[in-house]
């Protein structure tokens, strides 16, 4: 019968998404209730948490406890085929949106997005500090940002703020595609005392 392997190291994965929301060690601590001397022996992994502590640094930088245990491999080589496609539509029909990017990373969204002639999508804030990226690859579009709006076509790209609200009208005669990129914010969600 094969030994039982050692347990995950999670050290690395602690420092990085730390630093990913602009935590130092003190911040960590104070937001999760673990030690800062806890902490610093967890990220260079010279002791093994249990899995209570694990779950509180998980909730201290707002992040999914499965994130801590995710490996990293060295090179990413994931193609993502026709049928593994995610296919998202609005609310109110016009939009189609395509999720392009491997749902394995996190740190960005890739979409190939479709808006119907005349349509138009428009998205309440994402979380703080995200901004999306976009391509126009077929067609013209009015771009909203919070209180901005610009007009761009085939071939422009834009860069905005998605934590206000923002979106798209199709302002072509065809209907409206594009490359969307959403990368989101780095700011963990607010952790309630209680």
């Amino acid at each position: 019968m094969p030994g039982i392997p050692h347990p995950p190291k999670i050290g690395k994965n602690v420092q990085r998404l730390r630093k990913r929301v602009g935590y130092n060690l003190d911040d960590l601590s104070r937001r999760c209730g673990v030690s800062k001397g806890m902490l610093s022996q967890i990220e260079g992994d010279r002791t093994n948490p249990t899995l209570a502590t694990i779950w509180k640094i998980a909730h201290g930088l707002g992040v999914a406890l499965e994130e801590l245990f995710d490996t990293p491999g060295v090179t990413l080589f994931e193609p993502v085929h026709a049928d593994q496609v995610t296919i998202v539509q609005s609310e109110n029909g016009d939009g189609t949106f395509r999720i392009i990017s491997p749902l394995s990373v996190r740190e960005v969204e890739t979409y190939f997005m479709e808006i119907r002639e005349g349509g138009e999508v428009i998205s309440p804030p994402h979380t703080e500090g995200t901004i999306e990226i976009l391509y126009v690859n077929q067609g013209s579009c009015e771009v909203l940002s919070g209180n901005h709006k610009t007009t761009i076509d085939k071939g422009d790209s834009i860069t905005y703020q998605a934590d206000v609200n923002h979106g798209f009208r199709n302002t072509g005669k065809s209907d409206l595609q594009g490359f969307l990129t959403v990368r989101p914010g780095d700011v963990a969600a607010p952790v309630t005392q209680g």
